[in-house]
């Protein structure tokens, strides 16, 4: 993708190349030219400069980290605005994130605890000057060229007692990254500094068995399973992992900050206790091992290729490699890819569960409402009034082909100018009542003109997933308005709510039929977590049938043909995002048809256009690519985007696309219109727009 700062000169620093773009900012690769020393210059797209929720991220990261100075976090050497874009000159490091590393495997627990280490210590610093990351992962750990390891990113940093009260739409709410976020933090509850230390038990995980502990297909599942779910054995997934070193794993996930470490440092003890001493490890004592001092351990360092190794005095590290039945979790949005795992052969029942541990009830469902950040500041006050991402270098290497067939990969899509289009946008806000809790309710917004939002919603629920009728009059949704997540529809206005099924279960992500006389539905059909596909009327007499059922493997995400003969979905394993295919099933027949793709990275978000195009999304590493089904049965490329892609709707007419792009994991994203016939791109003005749909 062409960047037009590079070789241009900013502030005093002449930008050389791309280090790393996420959805909130640019890392350039910089030479600063009065001291003539190469620095990594974050720097604001000038889209989001004018946004002042945006530039007061930036001014905060600058004013938090101004109070931190700690030999292993990474320091900020200056700041400005250039051209009304600001800027942050960091200090560059040479050695990489801890995910690039992590994307070729596995850690060794010598080579965990060398970094853990250096960044405990740090950690504790920062919480000793009661600051909070609040978002702490692999990619915001930095290594210099000596094997140092630095915490980076504190854009969403937080003095601890800001809670910042007060909002009506929650611009800011809950923020962080799901897979990494305390319960507490996924619920919108006060924190303190032992909720950093739940995601270094989340990185610790990871780290060790190359996967993330919870993971499902969507952020709001993910941040529902942190509150819920036990985590997995690790030593399951990797049998190198110690019983000691698994208990120091299990500890720092509690879900009760009490009985968490209470310190990093004293984390970090233990987890030296696991691995050295491991037949005198006490999974109970929470004190540090006082025989050990936690600067001992030798540092990491990257050698040229990018392999760590330890220094002398510490063990080598080899990648280890896992048995023949080891099962790698999901390549879940910026989940680096780990080893290619085959799915397993057609013709073995592989339904996709859309919400795992979402059957509890109630109060597991009031949970979601804490859970994204949906609203940027521009829709707060466009609907009151009538993350930045890590220093994070890349390779300077092309992405890998994501084609299923082997096709060329696709070109990257310049941006188009579109004459304004038809039709308005259906999407999700998150609104903080005075009195009550966080609630989502569903908003219309027109793609062209000026007008305000209108709330089509307005109660003490979560209304989520909109999905438009053909005939562009009525809007299918899901509500916990009666306890569990049901099917409902109203009209297009808003009006005529009506149930149209009522279980004892959540339902997920309807699609409606060609013909309006039905919808397809994902339900949590025995309650345990694995999901089925139902044909709901939407006549509201409650009838409906079970189209697909298993009792272990999860379907959802279903898009129906134009024709109304088949519907495609996403078809895999619960615990590997990489088995997830694009699979169709005959709704005559109810038999499965050939599988659409058959690789080893996460598909997902099947649509079909008028003329019956069936599209569908790959993502490996946060990078997404849309494919389109060709007349042969193949798959072509024809956008690829180093962002992730939440979202993808077709237009009305079936011509134009609508994706939603944001940085990996968050669950807010821009919403972007593509062209398919000559790939064009239009970026849409109208802020954030979660799980949207384009009514005519």
């Amino acid at each position: 993708m062409t960047d037009d700062l590079i070789g241009k000169s900013i502030g005093g620093y002449v930008i050389e190349g791309q280090i790393g773009r996420g959805g909130m900012a640019t890392v350039y690769l910089a030479r600063q030219t009065s001291m003539n020393r190469v620095v990594a210059l974050k720097v604001l797209p000038k889209n989001l400069s004018e946004d002042g929720a945006y530039a007061k991220r930036f001014e905060r990261e600058v004013a938090i980290v101004a109070q931190l100075e700690h030999r292993s976090i990474v320091p900020v050497y200056d700041h400005g605005t250039f051209d009304g874009q600001p800027y942050i000159a960091m200090r560059y490091m040479a050695g990489g994130s801890l995910d690039q590393h992590l994307a070729r495997g596995p850690l060794a627990a010598e080579q965990v605890l060398n970094v853990y280490t250096q960044i405990a210590p740090a950690l504790d610093y920062a919480h000793s000057k009661n600051v909070l990351h609040r978002d702490l992962k692999p990619s915001n750990i930095l290594l210099d060229e000596t094997g140092g390891a630095f915490l980076t990113d504190f854009g969403i940093a937080r003095l601890i007692g800001d809670e910042n009260p007060g909002h009506t739409i929650t611009a800011q709410g809950v923020v962080g990254t799901p897979s990494y976020m305390s319960p507490e933090q996924a619920q919108g509850q006060p924190l303190d500094g032992r909720s950093d230390l739940y995601a270094l038990g989340i990185m610790l995980f990871e780290l060790l068995c190359g996967r993330r502990p919870f993971m499902s297909d969507t952020p709001y599942s993910i941040a529902v399973m942190q509150v819920t779910a036990t985590p997995p054995s690790a030593r399951a997934i990797n049998p190198d992992v110690t019983p000691a070193v698994e208990q120091v794993i299990f500890k720092s996930l509690k879900k009760k900050p009490e009985e968490r470490y209470p310190t990093a440092v004293e984390m970090v003890a233990a987890l030296r206790t696991a691995i050295e001493s491991p037949g005198g490890f006490n999974p109970h004592d929470t004190q540090p091992n006082r025989r050990s001092n936690i600067r001992d351990t030798q540092p990491m360092h990257p050698q040229p290729g990018g392999t760590i190794y330890l220094t002398p005095h510490a063990p080598a590290f080899t990648p280890q490699r896992p048995p023949s039945d080891y099962m790698p979790a999901p390549v879940s949005v910026s989940q680096p890819s780990v080893r290619p795992v085959r799915r397993r052969p057609p013709g073995a029942s592989l339904w996709m569960n859309m919400t795992i541990g979402a059957a509890i009830g109630c109060g597991l469902l009031a949970i979601i409402g804490f859970v994204i950040v949906v609203v940027a500041a521009q829709l707060l006050d466009r609907i009151n009034a009538p993350s930045n991402t890590g220093v994070t270098p890349t390779a300077a290497t092309a992405e890998p082909s994501l084609s299923p067939t082997g096709a060329d990969a696709a070109t990257v899509a310049p941006i188009g100018v579109r004459d304004p289009m038809d039709g308005s946008i259906i999407y999700v806000v998150e609104i903080q009542r005075s009195d009550g809790p966080i609630t989502f309710q569903i908003a219309s917004q027109p793609l062209s003109g000026t007008a305000a939002p209108t709330q089509l919603t307005d109660d003490e629920s979560r209304n989520v997933s909109p999905a438009i009728s053909p005939d562009g009059q009525r809007i299918a949704f899901i509500s916990d308005r009666d306890g569990d997540r049901d099917l409902y529809v109203m009209d297009i206005g808003g009006g005529s709510v009506q149930k149209l099924l009522d279980t004892q279960v959540n339902e997920f992500t309807p699609a409606w039929t060609p013909d309006g006389a039905a919808l397809i539905v994902a339900s949590d059909t025995r309650g345990d977590g694995a999901t089925d596909l139902l044909r709901v009327a939407s006549d509201g007499s409650g009838a409906f049938e079970v189209l697909f059922a298993d009792n272990a493997l999860r379907a959802g995400s279903p898009a129906v043909s134009p024709d109304g003969t088949t519907v495609a979905f996403v078809l895999g394993g619960p615990r590997d995002a990489r088995t997830w295919e694009i699979a169709r099933l005959d709704l005559s027949t109810r038999q499965l048809l050939s599988d659409v793709t058959d690789d080893d990275v996460r598909d997902g978000l099947p649509v079909y256009s008028r003329s019956g195009v069936l599209y569908w999304m790959s993502t490996i590493d946060g990078a997404s690519t849309l494919y389109r089904q060709t007349t042969s049965g193949g798959a072509e490329a024809i956008y690829e985007t180093d962002l992730y892609i939440s979202g993808l709707q077709a237009s009305p007419s079936g011509e134009l696309l609508m994706l939603q792009e944001g940085a990996a994991e968050d669950p807010a994203a821009n919403v972007v219109i593509f062209d398919p016939s000559d790939r064009t791109t239009e970026a849409l003005d109208i802020g954030y727009a979660p799980e949207a749909a384009w009514a005519p």
